[in-house]
Protein backbone atom coordinates (compact mmCIF):
# COMPACT_ATOMS: atom_id res chain seq x y z
CA UNK A 1 0.00 0.00 0.00
CA UNK A 2 1.11 3.86 -0.92
CA UNK A 3 3.25 2.71 -3.93
CA UNK A 4 0.30 1.92 -6.04
CA UNK A 5 -2.95 1.36 -4.32
CA UNK A 6 -3.85 4.94 -2.16
CA UNK A 7 -3.26 4.04 2.15
CA UNK A 8 -7.27 4.64 2.48
CA UNK A 9 -7.58 1.49 0.58
CA UNK A 10 -5.57 -0.45 2.98
CA UNK A 11 -8.97 -2.54 4.37
CA UNK A 12 -11.33 -2.11 1.21
CA UNK A 13 -10.17 -5.16 -0.67
CA UNK A 14 -12.75 -5.18 -2.37
CA UNK A 15 -11.95 -1.91 -4.26
CA UNK A 16 -8.71 -3.17 -5.39
CA UNK A 17 -9.89 -4.56 -8.46
CA UNK A 18 -12.13 -1.48 -9.65
CA UNK A 19 -9.12 0.89 -9.16
CA UNK A 20 -6.55 -1.34 -10.37
CA UNK A 21 -8.81 -1.30 -13.46
CA UNK A 22 -8.38 2.49 -14.29
CA UNK A 23 -5.05 2.33 -15.07
CA UNK A 24 -4.64 -1.21 -16.82
CA UNK A 25 -6.12 -3.43 -19.24
CA UNK A 26 -4.82 -6.73 -18.13
CA UNK A 27 -4.24 -8.51 -14.96
CA UNK A 28 -2.02 -11.70 -15.05
CA UNK A 29 -4.05 -14.80 -12.59
CA UNK A 30 -1.40 -16.61 -11.15
CA UNK A 31 -3.34 -19.21 -9.01
CA UNK A 32 -4.43 -21.48 -12.22
CA UNK A 33 -0.44 -22.36 -12.33
CA UNK A 34 -1.20 -23.84 -9.22
CA UNK A 35 -4.69 -25.68 -9.35
CA UNK A 36 -7.48 -25.91 -12.17
CA UNK A 37 -10.06 -22.50 -10.95
CA UNK A 38 -13.67 -23.57 -9.58
CA UNK A 39 -16.69 -22.46 -11.77
CA UNK A 40 -18.08 -20.44 -9.44
CA UNK A 41 -14.42 -18.52 -9.23
CA UNK A 42 -14.42 -17.91 -12.91
CA UNK A 43 -17.57 -16.32 -12.75
CA UNK A 44 -16.45 -14.30 -10.08
CA UNK A 45 -13.25 -12.98 -12.97
CA UNK A 46 -16.30 -12.72 -15.09
CA UNK A 47 -18.58 -10.51 -13.16
CA UNK A 48 -15.61 -8.24 -11.51
CA UNK A 49 -14.58 -7.46 -15.53
CA UNK A 50 -18.08 -6.94 -16.88
CA UNK A 51 -18.41 -3.29 -18.52
CA UNK A 52 -14.49 -2.91 -18.75
CA UNK A 53 -14.10 -2.57 -22.19
CA UNK A 54 -11.16 -3.94 -23.53
CA UNK A 55 -9.76 -5.19 -20.22
CA UNK A 56 -8.59 -9.00 -20.13
CA UNK A 57 -7.28 -11.83 -18.58
CA UNK A 58 -3.74 -13.62 -18.59
CA UNK A 59 -4.44 -16.78 -17.07
CA UNK A 60 -1.25 -18.65 -16.67
CA UNK A 61 -0.98 -22.22 -18.10
CA UNK A 62 -0.91 -24.82 -15.49
CA UNK A 63 2.25 -26.73 -14.27
CA UNK A 64 0.64 -30.09 -15.65
CA UNK A 65 1.37 -28.67 -19.11
CA UNK A 66 4.30 -26.23 -18.22
CA UNK A 67 6.37 -28.56 -16.17
CA UNK A 68 4.98 -31.85 -16.45
CA UNK A 69 7.20 -33.42 -19.41
CA UNK A 70 7.18 -37.08 -18.52
CA UNK A 71 7.81 -39.34 -21.37
CA UNK A 72 7.58 -36.10 -23.61
CA UNK A 73 9.70 -36.03 -26.81
CA UNK A 74 12.29 -32.96 -26.62
CA UNK A 75 15.07 -34.06 -28.96
CA UNK A 76 17.16 -31.12 -30.97
CA UNK A 77 14.99 -28.55 -29.03
CA UNK A 78 16.38 -25.15 -28.50
CA UNK A 79 15.38 -24.17 -25.13
CA UNK A 80 18.14 -21.95 -24.27
CA UNK A 81 17.22 -19.83 -20.69
CA UNK A 82 14.15 -22.02 -20.19
CA UNK A 83 12.89 -21.57 -16.49
CA UNK A 84 12.18 -25.16 -15.64
CA UNK A 85 12.42 -25.42 -11.67
CA UNK A 86 10.47 -28.67 -10.43
CA UNK A 87 9.64 -29.92 -13.81
CA UNK A 88 8.95 -33.75 -14.21
CA UNK A 89 11.03 -34.67 -16.84
CA UNK A 90 11.01 -38.57 -16.00
CA UNK A 91 11.70 -40.70 -18.73
CA UNK A 92 11.59 -37.95 -21.11
CA UNK A 93 14.03 -37.63 -24.50
CA UNK A 94 16.17 -34.57 -24.79
CA UNK A 95 18.82 -36.03 -26.70
CA UNK A 96 20.47 -33.20 -28.55
CA UNK A 97 18.24 -30.75 -27.45
CA UNK A 98 19.82 -26.92 -26.02
CA UNK A 99 19.27 -25.96 -22.79
CA UNK A 100 22.47 -23.80 -22.09
CA UNK A 101 22.05 -21.29 -19.49
CA UNK A 102 18.72 -23.20 -18.23
CA UNK A 103 17.32 -23.15 -14.61
CA UNK A 104 15.83 -26.86 -13.63
CA UNK A 105 16.13 -26.39 -10.14
CA UNK A 106 14.31 -29.50 -8.10
CA UNK A 107 13.72 -30.82 -11.87
CA UNK A 108 13.01 -34.55 -11.84
CA UNK A 109 14.63 -36.18 -14.76
CA UNK A 110 14.76 -39.94 -13.49
CA UNK A 111 15.75 -42.05 -16.33
CA UNK A 112 15.31 -39.14 -19.30
CA UNK A 113 17.35 -40.02 -22.14
CA UNK A 114 19.74 -36.44 -22.51
CA UNK A 115 22.22 -37.55 -24.74
CA UNK A 116 24.59 -34.90 -26.24
CA UNK A 117 22.59 -32.34 -24.64
CA UNK A 118 23.74 -28.81 -23.98
CA UNK A 119 22.98 -28.00 -20.62
CA UNK A 120 26.23 -25.67 -19.92
CA UNK A 121 25.82 -22.64 -17.88
CA UNK A 122 23.06 -24.04 -16.07
CA UNK A 123 21.15 -24.28 -12.38
CA UNK A 124 20.50 -27.36 -11.95
CA UNK A 125 20.83 -27.95 -8.00
CA UNK A 126 19.04 -30.69 -6.33
CA UNK A 127 17.80 -32.51 -9.44
CA UNK A 128 16.82 -35.91 -9.90
CA UNK A 129 19.27 -37.59 -12.86
CA UNK A 130 18.79 -41.23 -10.97
CA UNK A 131 19.44 -43.57 -14.41
CA UNK A 132 19.73 -40.84 -16.55
CA UNK A 133 21.45 -40.95 -19.63
CA UNK A 134 23.71 -37.69 -20.56
CA UNK A 135 26.19 -39.51 -22.71
CA UNK A 136 28.53 -36.53 -24.60
CA UNK A 137 26.26 -34.74 -22.72
CA UNK A 138 27.81 -30.51 -22.02
CA UNK A 139 26.75 -29.76 -18.61
CA UNK A 140 30.18 -27.47 -18.37
CA UNK A 141 30.58 -24.09 -15.91
CA UNK A 142 26.90 -25.45 -14.17
CA UNK A 143 25.59 -26.28 -10.58
CA UNK A 144 24.67 -29.45 -9.68
CA UNK A 145 24.92 -28.74 -6.33
CA UNK A 146 23.04 -31.77 -4.38
CA UNK A 147 22.22 -33.40 -7.41
CA UNK A 148 21.28 -37.11 -7.75
CA UNK A 149 23.34 -39.09 -10.63
CA UNK A 150 22.85 -42.39 -8.94
CA UNK A 151 23.18 -44.93 -11.93
CA UNK A 152 23.26 -42.32 -14.01
CA UNK A 153 25.36 -42.00 -17.47
CA UNK A 154 27.61 -39.55 -18.33
CA UNK A 155 30.00 -41.35 -20.41
CA UNK A 156 32.26 -38.43 -22.28
CA UNK A 157 30.29 -35.64 -20.51
CA UNK A 158 31.85 -32.66 -19.82
CA UNK A 159 31.40 -31.56 -16.41
CA UNK A 160 34.51 -28.80 -16.51
CA UNK A 161 34.01 -26.11 -14.01
CA UNK A 162 30.78 -27.13 -12.37
CA UNK A 163 29.98 -27.56 -9.00
CA UNK A 164 29.26 -30.68 -7.31
CA UNK A 165 29.12 -30.18 -3.99
CA UNK A 166 27.08 -32.60 -1.87
CA UNK A 167 26.27 -34.83 -5.08
CA UNK A 168 25.20 -38.67 -4.71
CA UNK A 169 27.58 -40.74 -7.53
CA UNK A 170 26.80 -44.11 -6.32
CA UNK A 171 27.10 -46.32 -9.51
CA UNK A 172 27.29 -43.41 -11.74
CA UNK A 173 29.70 -44.14 -14.88
CA UNK A 174 31.86 -41.44 -15.64
CA UNK A 175 34.17 -42.69 -18.30
CA UNK A 176 35.83 -40.74 -20.51
CA UNK A 177 34.50 -37.65 -18.99
CA UNK A 178 36.07 -34.11 -18.51
CA UNK A 179 35.90 -33.31 -14.57
CA UNK A 180 38.73 -30.31 -14.88
CA UNK A 181 38.46 -27.52 -12.80
CA UNK A 182 34.95 -29.19 -11.30
CA UNK A 183 34.28 -28.63 -7.73
CA UNK A 184 33.32 -31.46 -5.77
CA UNK A 185 34.65 -30.65 -2.05
CA UNK A 186 34.38 -33.55 0.60
CA UNK A 187 32.71 -36.04 -1.56
CA UNK A 188 31.99 -39.98 -0.79
CA UNK A 189 33.14 -41.88 -4.16
CA UNK A 190 32.14 -45.55 -4.34
CA UNK A 191 31.19 -47.77 -7.09
CA UNK A 192 31.77 -45.11 -9.52
CA UNK A 193 33.45 -45.67 -12.55
CA UNK A 194 36.06 -43.21 -13.48
CA UNK A 195 38.17 -44.98 -16.41
CA UNK A 196 39.69 -42.31 -18.60
CA UNK A 197 38.21 -39.67 -16.82
CA UNK A 198 40.11 -35.89 -16.54
CA UNK A 199 39.54 -34.15 -13.23
CA UNK A 200 42.73 -32.42 -13.58
CA UNK A 201 42.85 -29.51 -11.06
CA UNK A 202 39.44 -30.50 -9.54
CA UNK A 203 38.63 -30.11 -5.79
CA UNK A 204 37.85 -33.15 -4.31
CA UNK A 205 39.79 -32.10 -0.99
CA UNK A 206 38.40 -33.87 1.65
CA UNK A 207 36.81 -36.75 -0.02
CA UNK A 208 36.25 -40.41 0.87
CA UNK A 209 37.33 -42.55 -2.36
CA UNK A 210 36.42 -46.56 -1.87
CA UNK A 211 36.27 -49.45 -3.77
CA UNK A 212 37.54 -47.87 -7.46
CA UNK A 213 39.49 -48.24 -10.57
CA UNK A 214 40.73 -45.25 -11.90
CA UNK A 215 42.57 -46.55 -14.88
CA UNK A 216 43.70 -44.09 -17.29
CA UNK A 217 42.13 -41.26 -14.84
CA UNK A 218 43.58 -38.08 -15.46
CA UNK A 219 44.09 -35.77 -11.72
CA UNK A 220 46.81 -33.20 -12.65
CA UNK A 221 47.55 -30.52 -10.28
CA UNK A 222 43.77 -31.73 -8.97
CA UNK A 223 43.20 -31.12 -4.72
CA UNK A 224 42.89 -34.38 -3.16
CA UNK A 225 44.05 -33.01 0.46
CA UNK A 226 43.27 -34.85 3.66
CA UNK A 227 41.46 -37.50 1.44
CA UNK A 228 40.99 -41.05 2.44
CA UNK A 229 41.66 -43.42 -0.04
CA UNK A 230 40.77 -47.08 0.67
CA UNK A 231 40.86 -50.55 -2.21
CA UNK A 232 41.47 -48.68 -5.00
CA UNK A 233 43.23 -49.87 -8.30
CA UNK A 234 45.23 -47.02 -10.29
CA UNK A 235 46.00 -48.46 -13.39
CA UNK A 236 48.04 -45.83 -15.68
CA UNK A 237 46.82 -42.72 -13.39
CA UNK A 238 48.25 -39.41 -13.88
CA UNK A 239 48.74 -37.27 -9.93
CA UNK A 240 51.60 -35.37 -11.47
CA UNK A 241 51.64 -32.20 -9.37
CA UNK A 242 48.52 -33.27 -7.56
CA UNK A 243 47.97 -31.97 -3.86
CA UNK A 244 47.79 -35.02 -1.82
CA UNK A 245 48.67 -33.64 1.10
CA UNK A 246 48.05 -35.83 4.32
CA UNK A 247 46.46 -38.42 2.02
CA UNK A 248 45.67 -41.51 3.79
CA UNK A 249 46.18 -44.50 1.23
CA UNK A 250 45.07 -47.81 3.11
CA UNK A 251 44.96 -51.16 0.71
CA UNK A 252 45.65 -49.04 -2.56
CA UNK A 253 47.74 -50.89 -5.50
CA UNK A 254 48.66 -48.40 -7.95
CA UNK A 255 50.52 -49.94 -11.58
CA UNK A 256 51.90 -47.01 -13.96
CA UNK A 257 50.93 -44.42 -11.90
CA UNK A 258 52.43 -40.86 -12.50
CA UNK A 259 52.74 -39.10 -9.12
CA UNK A 260 55.66 -36.49 -10.07
CA UNK A 261 55.48 -33.09 -8.87
CA UNK A 262 52.71 -34.06 -6.32
CA UNK A 263 52.56 -32.50 -3.12
CA UNK A 264 52.24 -36.01 -0.39
CA UNK A 265 53.38 -34.44 2.42
CA UNK A 266 52.25 -35.90 5.65
CA UNK A 267 50.46 -39.09 3.72
CA UNK A 268 50.05 -42.26 4.90
CA UNK A 269 50.50 -45.10 3.03
CA UNK A 270 49.01 -48.29 4.92
CA UNK A 271 49.06 -51.45 3.20
CA UNK A 272 49.68 -51.04 -0.35
CA UNK A 273 51.32 -51.14 -3.43
CA UNK A 274 53.14 -48.68 -5.74
CA UNK A 275 54.50 -50.65 -8.39
CA UNK A 276 56.19 -48.38 -11.52
CA UNK A 277 55.09 -45.64 -10.00
CA UNK A 278 56.67 -42.53 -10.95
CA UNK A 279 57.24 -40.14 -7.66
CA UNK A 280 59.94 -38.18 -9.11
CA UNK A 281 60.22 -34.20 -7.67
CA UNK A 282 57.06 -35.25 -5.23
CA UNK A 283 57.60 -33.74 -2.19
CA UNK A 284 56.79 -36.21 0.85
CA UNK A 285 58.57 -34.95 3.63
CA UNK A 286 56.61 -36.31 6.51
CA UNK A 287 55.05 -39.23 4.88
CA UNK A 288 54.46 -42.71 6.67
CA UNK A 289 55.14 -45.59 5.06
CA UNK A 290 53.85 -48.87 6.98
CA UNK A 291 53.77 -52.31 5.17
CA UNK A 292 54.07 -50.54 1.78
CA UNK A 293 56.04 -51.60 -1.52
CA UNK A 294 57.44 -49.92 -3.99
CA UNK A 295 58.56 -52.36 -6.77
CA UNK A 296 60.71 -50.53 -9.50
CA UNK A 297 59.44 -46.73 -7.70
CA UNK A 298 61.39 -43.88 -8.80
CA UNK A 299 62.07 -41.45 -6.34
CA UNK A 300 64.49 -39.33 -8.21
CA UNK A 301 64.74 -35.67 -7.09
CA UNK A 302 62.20 -36.28 -4.78
CA UNK A 303 61.89 -34.95 -0.91
CA UNK A 304 61.97 -37.48 1.81
CA UNK A 305 63.29 -35.82 4.84
CA UNK A 306 61.33 -36.40 8.03
CA UNK A 307 59.57 -39.67 6.78
CA UNK A 308 58.77 -42.49 8.83
CA UNK A 309 58.81 -45.95 7.57
CA UNK A 310 59.20 -49.79 8.69
CA UNK A 311 61.65 -52.61 7.40
CA UNK A 312 59.36 -53.47 4.14
CA UNK A 313 59.30 -49.32 3.12
CA UNK A 314 63.05 -49.37 3.86
CA UNK A 315 63.77 -52.62 1.63
CA UNK A 316 62.27 -51.00 -1.29
CA UNK A 317 63.83 -47.66 -1.03
CA UNK A 318 67.45 -49.11 -1.18
CA UNK A 319 66.07 -50.96 -4.38
CA UNK A 320 64.25 -47.48 -5.75
CA UNK A 321 66.04 -44.92 -7.70
CA UNK A 322 66.94 -42.09 -5.56
CA UNK A 323 69.64 -39.89 -7.36
CA UNK A 324 68.96 -36.33 -6.13
CA UNK A 325 66.21 -37.14 -3.23
CA UNK A 326 66.80 -35.23 -0.22
CA UNK A 327 66.59 -37.11 2.51
CA UNK A 328 67.35 -37.25 6.83
CA UNK A 329 70.68 -38.14 7.96
CA UNK A 330 68.65 -41.39 9.41
CA UNK A 331 67.54 -42.74 6.19
CA UNK A 332 70.75 -42.36 4.47
CA UNK A 333 72.43 -44.28 7.45
CA UNK A 334 69.85 -46.90 7.15
CA UNK A 335 70.13 -47.28 3.62
CA UNK A 336 73.98 -47.72 3.80
CA UNK A 337 73.91 -50.45 6.82
CA UNK A 338 71.14 -52.30 4.60
CA UNK A 339 73.28 -52.21 1.17
CA UNK A 340 76.49 -53.35 3.28
CA UNK A 341 74.09 -56.07 4.39
CA UNK A 342 74.18 -55.06 7.80
CA UNK A 343 70.67 -55.49 9.76
CA UNK A 344 69.69 -50.88 10.48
Amino acid sequence: MGRFYPIELAKKKGEWFSYYAKYFKTVEINSTFYRPPGELQVQSWRKKAKGLKGFEYSVKVSQLVTHNLTGALLSGCNLTGANLNGARLLGADLSLAILEDTYMTRTNMIGAKMNWVDLSDSSLTNCQFTRAELFGANLSNSDLTSSDFTRAYLVRANLSGCALKDVSLDYADFTGALLRNAELGAIRLTNVFLNDADLSGADLSGSFLYGLTLDGTVCRKANLRSSSISLLNFLNADFSGADLKNVHFAQTYANNTNFSGADLSGATFDTSAFENADFRGANMSGAAFDTTAFENADFRGANLERIKYDSIALQFFAESRLDGATMSADLQKDLEKLRSGKTP
